[in-house]
């Protein structure tokens, strides 16, 4: 009886942990291989790169104090999980 109710709650446990493995939708399988260096997709995304290159020049010139920009402070995020299994744990060393 003792090994079914270990095997329960490992089953249960499983599939409360994994379940975004069930939902997953399996990938797409490639239909014809894609040349990578063919003469259309170079000629396709140069003009985007440029439009994209030339796009971030203008903004870079109307702000050049950004040049000094330092990032802000480190901020630490304690989720509910993690207060959780630190509560338990201290009612485990508590007791």
């Amino acid at each position: 009886m003792k090994t079914i109710q270990r095997l329960v709650v490992t089953a249960l446990l499983a599939v409360w942990m994994f379940p975004a493995v069930g939902m997953a939708k399996p990938l797409p399988t490639p239909t014809a291989e894609v040349d990578p260096h063919s003469a259309e997709t170079s000629s396709t995304q140069q003009p985007a790169a440029d439009k994209e290159a030339a796009s971030f020049a203008a903004r870079e010139q109307q702000s050049p104090d950004l040049a000094n920009f330092k990032g802000g402070g480190v901020y630490i995020y304690l989720g509910s999980g993690a207060a959780l299994v630190l509560l338990i744990v201290l009612l485990i060393i508590l007791v």
